[in-house]
């Protein structure tokens, strides 16, 4: 995908000398990825998060006593 066109977004939450920064990559023209054992999802703690998917009538799944939302590509 690198010979194509892709853009960049980062997200932080705190200084970056102490705190981690999340690197989100848009490829374009690429439509799909085969979920596998490179990335397995990326948690935040909100607690407004499970409020606002029900509000956008969002799924919310549940998995051994934990509440999640799910992304359109399959990630948790």
């Amino acid at each position: 995908p690198y010979a194509n066109r892709w853009s960049k977004t980062m997200i932080g939450y705190g200084p970056e000398d102490t705190h981690f920064v999340v690197e989100l990559t848009y490829n374009y023209g690429i439509t799909h990825y085969e979920l596998g054992n490179d990335f397995l999802g990326l948690t935040i703690q909100s607690s407004e998060s499970l409020k606002r998917a029900a509000a956008a009538n969002w799924p919310i799944k549940e998995q051994n006593g934990s509440k999640y939302i799910e992304a359109p590509g399959g990630y948790k």
